[in-house]
């Protein structure tokens, strides 16, 4: 069964209960698992560059808190924020202590009518899924709360000309007289191309990327334990060829 196309992202994650689902997707699929362990090994390399003990930290569409519960491990001004009950009731359930703000940026940005801005912040798993207009509301809502200095660190985990899309193609042409449906047709990917057009419309600008997900494994929620093919997707990050077919690319950007 088709799943229902949500014309708006910001409802994607709002229904009750989806705040667990979502989190023990993390557990259950190790490939989702397999690329936070890879993402958290680069937000430590990144961190040790950009991020000061002193330094504010936001995480935008902090879901359940699994990138929060990371940062709180690199610094004690933490904040997050989220528009979903569901999603922010589990993050409240797994850090009690940190601020955790209800709030559609795009729509009434409390950070700048506060005054407030960040050294750091993250935005994870969200520009992939989102409509254009979104992308470029929450690009737009950002900079301003992005202290002059600061970066914004955020991931691409569908890059539109990885392995497992091509290849995805590949089998669609192979099929095109079947009448079975192909996963390609409801995969969101999103260029690097695309991604560098947001960040100019709105004055950013890319200082360090990083890359994993060279092999093509096309279904996110696959069984096969992905860790195994840790070394040889190290040795494909060392080559600039074969990362433009990396699946997630890490961005981490300044205002300039």
């Amino acid at each position: 069964m088709k799943e229902k196309k949500i014309a708006d992202y910001r409802e994607s994650h709002t229904l009750k209960g989806k705040g667990k689902v979502y989190d023990n997707s993390f557990e259950i699929f190790p490939f989702r698992k397999f690329s936070w362990e890879w993402e958290k090994n680069q937000l430590d390399v990144i961190l040790a560059k950009h991020l000061k003990p002193e330094h504010t930290v936001l995480d935008f569409a902090c879901g359940t808190g699994r990138i929060l519960d990371y940062l709180v491990t690199k610094s004690k001004n933490v904040s997050g924020v989220d528009l979903s009950d569901t999603m922010l009731e589990v993050s409240k359930s797994r850090l009690p202590d940190i601020e955790l703000v209800k709030a559609d940026i795009t729509r009434n940005n409390v950070f700048e009518k506060g005054g407030r801005t960040f050294n750091v912040i993250t935005a994870f798993r969200f520009f992939l899924n989102a409509q254009d207009k979104l992308r470029k509301e929450v690009f737009e809502s950002l900079s301003p709360i992005l202290d002059k200095d600061g970066v914004l660190i955020f991931n691409n985990h569908g890059n539109r000309y990885n392995a497992g899309v091509i290849l995805s193609y590949w089998f669609i042409l192979k099929n095109v007289f079947r009448k079975a449906e192909n996963r390609i047709y409801n995969y969101h990917t999103l260029s690097h191309r695309e991604i560098k057009k947001y960040l100019k419309e709105f004055d950013f600008e890319i200082i360090e990327t990083y890359h994993r997900g060279v092999l093509p494994v096309m279904n996110e929620k696959t069984s096969f334990d992905v860790s195994k093919l840790d070394g040889i997707e190290d040795w494909f990050s060392k080559f600039k060829f074969f990362r433009s077919f990396a699946r997630n690319v890490l961005y981490v950007c300044k205002k300039k």
